[in-house]
């Protein structure tokens, strides 16, 4: 196949400037958009019209989208938000807990927050309650969400200690609040102290904690 030299011409708001260094394989270029940003992407790309801008077209689109729904004070648009910047943002100082660790915001949701609403209140959403990953290591998407309270939310993190006592397994937290014991004591009966669940469990003495 003949190649074909993409300097020179425009795409949408892309003109090419010059060719770079493959990326993935394939044939790039480096090309400045309408807005002054420059940026590489393939020749497959601006051949297919897959890519137009920088992303700044896209970013218009989604900003006029929001501004037309006019949802954007609202509870829910800012838990949306808060998704995004999680998952996307690397200048967020959670960033290396969710996108950092490879979490994504579903394509459906990161592109349309009407989705994500309707989503939303056919799923039992209301301000009392939160967002919450039913697997903490999935990604953001309808199989894996469910709204929940922030306790429950609280079991479901990856730092929780399960702890499982005839026949049930709990949270520490849930054990502490069924034993009537501080869970900080639980944790450091077994997981410091070394005792046997048994006697974390029913010992009330606390001054022996040491």
């Amino acid at each position: 196949m003949k190649f074909q030299n993409l300097v020179g011409q425009k795409f949408g708001n892309a003109i090419v400037l010059k060719r770079v260094a493959n990326k993935g394989g394939r044939v790039a270029y480096l090309c400045k958009c309408d807005c002054g940003n420059e940026f590489v992407t393939t020749a497959l790309n601006l051949k297919s019209g897959d890519t137009k801008s920088c992303g700044c077209i896209r970013a218009k689109m989604l900003a006029s989208r929001n501004k037309r729904h006019g949802k954007s004070n609202t509870r829910l648009y800012r838990i949306w938000l808060g998704i995004k910047k999680r998952c996307m943002n690397k200048n967020e100082s959670c960033y290396k807990n969710y996108g950092g660790r490879g979490i994504k915001i579903c394509d459906e949701w990161e592109n349309d927050y009407i989705a994500f609403e309707k989503w939303a209140m056919a799923n039992g959403y209301n301000n009392a309650l939160t967002i919450d990953r039913i697997d903490v290591n999935g990604n953001y998407c309808p199989e894996n969400c469910r709204w929940a309270t922030l306790q429950k939310q609280a079991n479901n993190r990856r730092t929780s200690h399960f702890i499982e006592y005839n026949g049930k397994k709990q949270t520490i937290a849930e054990w502490g609040r069924e034993l009537n014991i501080p869970p900080k004591y639980i944790w450091t009966r077994i997981y410091k102290l070394g005792w046997p669940i048994e006697k974390a469990f029913s010992a009330k003495n606390y001054n022996k904690d040491k």
